[in-house]
């Protein structure tokens, strides 16, 4: 079957990348409508700033340097051409290996994306903090706006240097229990443990 063939390409793929957890730029989320149906804008803003791009161009050089070692280096198979990096005849790593910092910082700029984990969008803080600063009170409500809270990923000053899945659910139980307390639900049970 047509599988077999995939699963051995898998089973001999090593695949590489750099994560930066802890950027200093910063991107937007806009609304363009006052239409809910109407989607935002989202500027990611990525490597807006240029420590970040430093910071990308030295994870790409210690990634390449790392795959010039045992045993890594044991198991390097083929690459795609990467315009920029390799000329009209040129092929293999080792132009990649010879890039410049000017050639790996387009590099960086060119590939960039997202593991998804976006967070920092609708931050919460201080009650008198600044609105272009912090969206939230510590209780999750939208400050200027009634009856409205916001309990998800966004509501962190800070990205997690893990996966946002724990403290995404840690804000879940923060939102129950304040919910349940402003409105006179009786007391929040703790979940408990099936171990």
């Amino acid at each position: 079957s047509g599988v077999q063939p995939v699963r051995e390409l898998l089973a001999s793929t090593m695949n590489l990348s750099t994560v930066y957890n802890h950027p200093l730029s910063r991107g937007s989320v806009t609304l363009q409508s006052a239409d809910p149906l109407v989607p935002p804008l989202v500027d990611p803003g990525w490597l807006r700033d240029p420590s970040d791009l430093d910071a990308a161009v030295e994870a790409l050089r210690k990634m390449l340097e790392l795959m010039q070692t045992a045993p890594f280096s044991e198991y390097l198979g083929n690459i795609d051409a990467i315009p920029g990096i390799h000329g009209f005849w040129q092929k293999g790593f080792q132009p990649l290996f010879d890039a410049s910092d000017a050639q790996l910082r387009d590099i960086a700029q060119r590939f960039v994306f997202s593991t998804w984990h976006y967070s920092c969008t609708v931050r919460m803080g201080a009650p008198d903090a600044p609105l272009t600063e912090v969206a939230l009170d510590p209780q999750l409500r939208v400050r200027g706006i009634s009856g409205l809270r916001v309990a998800d990923q966004s509501v962190t000053p800070f990205v997690v240097s893990a996966n946002t899945n724990a403290s995404s659910m840690m804000i879940g139980d923060k939102a129950a229990k304040l919910i349940m307390q402003d409105h006179g639900l009786g007391p929040f049970r703790e979940a408990r443990s099936a171990l």
